[in-house]
């Protein structure tokens, strides 16, 4: 797992401090409809964490794109398949302030074509990250944004 930073610093986002800042996590952040997502939050003046698989090129790209819009952003290469994955992605939105919200988004196609024809171990591949991923997510989203726990709720924008 790398987890690396970008934007400016102040907020209670990513780069440190204490200000207003929402403070959003997105799994699969950096492509796509995370990417997309990022972008649109960073716009409305969130700081992020983005969790991201494998592609250092991708995430490093929407990085420079969020901190043009003046938002903070950490990234952090995870496979939130797996509780350490999850861990690691939580930990790092932790480090970088009250976390407001999370986008639960990672997920992929892995095989297009016939179900019939679809090897069982890319069934199960698809299974970890579309489901277990997700419940695995937002396990960990309940526990950082509950009120009684410590967390901001979610609820603020």
């Amino acid at each position: 797992m790398t987890a690396g930073s970008a934007g400016p610093a102040g907020g209670a986002g990513p780069a440190g401090g204490a200000g207003t800042r929402p403070l959003t996590l997105v799994t699969g952040g950096t492509r796509g409809i995370g990417a997309a997502v990022a972008l649109r939050l960073a716009a409305a003046g969130h700081d992020l964490v983005l969790g991201y698989a494998a592609d250092d090129d991708a995430a490093a790209a929407t990085a420079a794109a969020v901190a043009e819009h003046g938002a903070a952003c950490a990234l952090v290469r995870a496979d939130v398949t797996t509780d350490d994955g999850v861990a690691a992605l939580f930990a790092r939105a932790a480090e970088a302030g009250l976390l407001t919200g999370v986008v639960n988004n990672a997920g992929a196609t892995l095989h297009v074509g016939l179900l019939a024809e679809t090897p069982p171990d890319v069934v199960r591949r698809v299974v970890d990250l579309n489901l277990t991923a997700a419940v695995l997510v937002a396990r960990a989203a309940v526990r950082a944004l509950s009120i009684a726990r410590g967390g901001a709720g979610g609820g603020r924008a």
